[in-house]
């Protein structure tokens, strides 16, 4: 999520990173950090830490899986009976494509993805401490896909450079290309999504430590991209986001290093045809601005399956020129919305962009589905998050919010 307030799309709310120091965010949404500066509109965690949550609970919902769903097999698998759809890597739907200012399913039709951020089992920093729990993150997106009737995640990936942060040990901290633990927990876990009919995840390197103060990848993040796309080739439910939020530079720095980007992973899919679709962010004010790619789109790869995110917490008056106005010409995902409390004020102030992005065919994808990074949809600011197996699922006000839209047809 956004920085500053958000403890800056966190870790790059990792402070302690370095590489992130979050300055002039201009929105806010309490978002979750190693030692990273609280949010206005959501409780900030330290790891290991406990602050307020957004939201009050609402419900609780269950914690297993509908009938029916895939099994993950394991103690702590998720299924709860019922037979598998489809195989492991590959969406029902098919592969996702671009044409013009659309996002198209593999038959043509629009593709109308709603769901949430998603973590990987560091919890954007929240849950490096502890060990990872993989199998329980797959039941949580169980009641995700099969009870919440997600169909869209933005799954963020955090590493670190070492595994002292601020003072505390976390004991995991390397990234794909360093830990093939962590790459194959990823795989199980994104795998496990292709088997869920017509649910897509866009695979975003959310912090690493060798991007810039500006969240722009160098030339030493390059060989993540490479191995996320080598290991994801034929993986039609998967998407890929270049980075967090870019933020305090030139708009054709952040083009530059975005086309390099998206030219690493044509670069990786070269022999397997189908090209996956590539998420670049806004070139300003934490991934808001998109106005450049209107007339600056990317060229890598002929620009083919390019799409721009924009995140969005902002009020209404913004969004005519936020992603109103770039997704007449160019496609758009929202990757970033929810209450904070400042600029996007309330839920309802939400729900009206989710009504919007509806009305305008974007996808949108609302953050987070967390206790600790907020906006969250959990009740609890719970680092039980981290470590408990069949953690209890309590939607705050906001996440009751994200369910009632879900449940009703786009």
């Amino acid at each position: 999520m956004f920085q500053t307030s958000k403890a800056h799309g966190f870790g790059v709310a990792l402070a302690f990173l370095g590489a992130m120091a979050c300055s002039g965010s201009p929105s806010g949404s309490g978002q979750s950090g190693i030692g990273g500066e609280p949010g206005t509109g959501g409780g900030s965690s330290d790891i290991g830490g406990n602050d307020s949550t957004t939201g009050g609970a609402s419900s609780t919902v269950s914690t297993s899986s509908a009938a029916g769903a895939p099994s993950t097999g394991g103690s702590n698998g998720s299924g709860t009976g019922g037979s598998s759809v489809g195989t492991a890597g590959s969406s029902s739907a098919g592969w996702l494509h671009t044409e013009g200012n659309k996002i198209l399913l593999q038959n043509g039709s629009r593709f109308h993805g709603r769901g949430v951020n998603i973590f990987d089992t560091r919890d954007a920093g929240a849950c490096g401490w502890a060990p990872p729990i993989i199998d329980e993150w797959i039941r949580r997106v169980d009641v995700l896909i099969d009870t919440w009737h997600a169909n869209f995640f933005r799954l963020d990936l955090t590493s670190w450079a070492t595994s002292q942060v601020s003072g505390t040990t976390v004991v995991q901290y390397k990234d794909v290309t360093q830990d093939a633990a962590y790459l194959a927990d990823l795989k199980k876990l994104v795998d496990h999504i292709g088997t869920k009919p017509g649910v897509y995840v866009m695979i975003t390197l959310f912090s690493h430590p060798s991007q810039d103060a500006n969240e722009l990848p160098t030339a030493a993040t390059q060989a993540v991209y490479t191995k996320l796309a080598q290991t994801f080739l034929d993986s039609p439910q998967v998407l890929y986001g270049i980075t967090n939020e870019p933020h305090d530079t030139t708009d054709s720095s952040v083009w530059t290093a975005m086309n390099t980007a998206v030219q690493t992973y044509r670069n990786a899919e070269a022999a397997s045809g189908p090209h996956h679709i590539v998420a670049v962010q806004g070139t300003q004010g934490y991934a808001r601005q998109l106005g450049y790619y209107v007339t600056h789109p990317i060229t890598a790869g002929s620009g083919v399956n390019v799409v721009y995110e924009t995140h969005v917490y902002n009020p209404q008056a913004d969004w005519q020129a936020m992603f109103v106005d770039p997704s007449t010409t160019i496609p758009v995902i929202i990757g970033e919305y929810g209450p904070d409390g400042t600029y996007m004020k309330t839920v309802a102030d939400a729900q009206a962009l989710q009504a919007k992005a509806e009305q305008l065919e974007i996808p949108y994808i609302g953050w987070s589905f967390s206790s600790q990074n907020g906006p969250t949809m959990l009740v609890g600011n719970d680092s039980d998050e981290c470590t408990k197996v069949n953690w209890t699922i309590t939607p705050s006000d906001w996440g009751n919010a994200i369910i009632s839209r879900l449940a009703n047809p786009w």
